[in-house]
């Protein structure tokens, strides 16, 4: 049995019915989302969020909803359902299976997707189509009929004469979703990302030139491409959607936003403006309903009081079921540290954003981040990836980045070199790691260029306050 549920829900449900929580959420006219409740065992257990919708003529205009019966136990013909993402559909038939999800007159599972095109049912496109796409769409049908929905796939180009392959497979038990590329300054790690960028978006960064020489990246494999930064000295800016431009690629970073040459629209370089854009995120991600994904996030920053509190209180946010008055994220936001601004804008818009096989391309986190906040961020992105079958590749300097990312999955780039780690990074000590990627460069800088030069009647005068790395420079000089 399903119920229709206005407000709270009460303490006691009938054991086996399914409440359908209505949401005063309003899709440019049409209020059709609802989240799904299941209570057994004297609890209610969430499903997760879906939209339901009629033709307009069953749409109560004068209630701004379509008029269900309060208790059903089909979906009458007149109206069907489409869940909000791959979660809600794993989630239900796990708990219910298909013939009570087919009860609800899914789109999916009853195949009425190509019918109601046909029929030019408005509410369809206006609203419950507008954040589940064609990707999602077959993403579920292989689910929903037991096909293989993720499958082995890779991203390969040649660049500067080299062929770089960054391999996502599945049945790996360490992460391969997540990749890296590490070097000096100046050898090219930006570049690189840039170039994808340009092969992704010939038309759009003609001035940004090319060393990719080839590339599967605009193949239909991945029909989206997010490209993020905290540098304010890219080559890329966020563009309108145009007629040139592709509709798969955003652009993510505190540039200007710019349209028509030298006319500029809007500036995220303050404070104010990134916490209004963090605020237009979150809800957004209400729209598309992510509160899953903001999860594994959430899970990975337990350590983390400021950025765990403020994510929780975001789910609280989004969640329909729940009592949110009091929250205040903006007064949240006030209180945070530039470097938790930094990531919470970086997860909102991956949450937001993420799409399977999609690419994200991130350069050079670390830049903001303390070493605590970069690891949890690496492992929660490596999840969500996981989570979507999505594809990331991170430019770093930092062997935090690595420690977290197996060898198979690092190219290290030189001036005149690109070539695997030849040590297993995943684990690894930050020094091993360092000294495989920057070989010479460390010898020949910092404390060990200091204690090369001191002679040896100078170094014993001070050896009590030398660490174990100068210490073992020191004696090896002796």
């Amino acid at each position: 049995m399903f119920k229709i549920h206005e407000g709270e829900l009460n303490k006691d449900g009938n054991e086996g019915t399914i409440y359908l929580l209505r949401s005063d959420w309003d899709d440019f006219g049409y209020k059709t989302s609802f989240c799904a409740f299941l209570f057994r065992r004297g609890r209610y257990e969430k499903i997760g969020n879906l939209k339901i919708g009629s033709s307009d003529e069953f749409y109560n205009h004068e209630k701004g909803y379509i008029d269900i019966p309060d208790e059903f136990s089909v979906l009458p013909d007149k109206y069907f359902s489409l869940g909000e993402g791959l979660s809600y559909y794993e989630r239900f038939i796990g708990l219910l299976g298909k013939d009570r999800l087919s009860s609800l007159n899914d789109i999916v599972i009853n195949n009425k997707l190509e019918y109601l095109y046909k029929n030019k049912v408005d509410v369809l496109s206006t609203s419950l189509l507008r954040n589940f796409s064609n990707i999602d769409y077959e993403q579920v049908k292989k689910m929903i009929f037991e096909e293989d929905a993720f499958k082995d796939y890779k991203l390969h180009i040649i660049f500067r004469d080299r062929k770089m392959d960054f391999s996502v497979t599945q049945s790996d038990i360490l992460p391969t979703n997540l990749h890296a590329i590490i070097g000096n300054n100046g050898v090219g790690k930006t570049r690189l990302l840039e170039s994808i960028v340009r092969e992704y978006v010939p038309s759009a960064y003609k001035e940004i030139n090319n060393d990719i020489f080839y590339s599967n990246i605009n193949e239909s494999l991945f029909p989206r491409l997010i490209y993020i930064t905290t540098s304010i000295f890219g080559n890329l800016y966020k563009n309108y959607v145009g007629e040139d431009l592709n509709n798969g690629f955003y652009y993510v970073g505190f540039n200007s936003i710019e349209r028509n040459g030298n006319k500029t629209v809007n500036v995220i370089d303050n404070k104010k403006d990134i916490i209004d854009d963090i605020l237009l995120t979150i809800d957004e991600c209400k729209d598309v309903n992510r509160i899953y994904y903001l999860r594994v996030f959430t899970d990975n920053f337990m350590f983390d009081k400021s950025v765990n509190l403020f994510l929780e209180s975001i789910l609280c946010y989004l969640d329909d079921s729940k009592n949110n008055e009091g929250f205040n994220l903006k007064k949240f936001l006030m209180n945070l540290s530039s470097g938790h601004y930094v990531i919470l804008y970086m997860i909102l818009k991956i949450v937001l954003l993420v799409e399977e096989k999609a690419i994200i391309l991130i350069d050079e986190t670390e830049t903001h981040l303390h070493p605590p906040l970069l690891s949890a961020f690496i492992r929660s992105v490596n999840d969500i990836l996981k989570q979507k079958n999505a594809l990331g590749i991170i430019a770093t300097h930092s062997p935090i980045v690595l420690q977290e990312i197996p060898s198979r999955c690092v190219w290290k780039i030189y001036e005149n070199e690109i070539e695997r780690p030849s040590i297993n990074t995943f684990g690894e000590s930050v020094g091993v790691i360092t000294r495989d990627v920057f070989q010479l460069g460390i010898q020949e800088t910092g404390f060990k260029k200091f204690i090369q030069d001191k002679s040896i009647t100078e170094l014993e005068k001070i050896e009590d306050f030398l660490g174990s790395e100068a210490l073992f420079k020191y004696y090896m000089r002796k």
